[in-house]
């Protein structure tokens, strides 16, 4: 089973179904500086998948996509920019017909200026895909 990841900007209109990860799952296992979360995914009857999740308590956090690369699905840091919701809304469904499940992120990327009066902008959607 090969895995990939596909990063990209745009407007997508996925309505949001059963989530993967909660922000009550983020709270519930929270440390002082950084914490990790475990979810299986089940990519067909007969498989499941585990993903690891990273959380800091200056509130970033990314799911482990293989091999020590992460992918950004949280981010209540304001530093200029974060997403609405922090959590990344997540889809599981089989984006590509090949009858294995996959995990769709997506959220509303929020440019938030540098200076708290600096007005908050949606500047679009931000998704990632971990194909399966």
């Amino acid at each position: 089973m090969k895995s990939f990841l596909i990063l990209l900007l745009s407007i997508p209109g996925w309505a949001i179904g059963n989530q993967l990860l909660t922000n009550e799952d983020i709270l519930e296992a929270e440390q002082s500086i950084y914490w990790h979360v475990k979810k299986l995914v089940t990519v067909n009857e007969a498989v499941t998948h585990p993903l690891l999740f990273e959380f800091t308590s200056k509130g970033n956090g990314s799911v482990k996509v293989k091999h020590g690369q992460w992918n950004k699905i949280y981010d209540c840091h304001d530093n200029g920019y974060l997403y609405s919701p922090c959590l990344m809304n997540q889809v599981i469904k089989d984006v590509n017909s090949d009858g294995y499940n996959d995990v769709v992120f997506e959220s509303e990327l929020i440019y938030t200026g540098e200076k708290e009066s600096d007005p908050k902008v949606k500047t679009g959607r931000i998704f990632a895909e971990l194909v399966y």
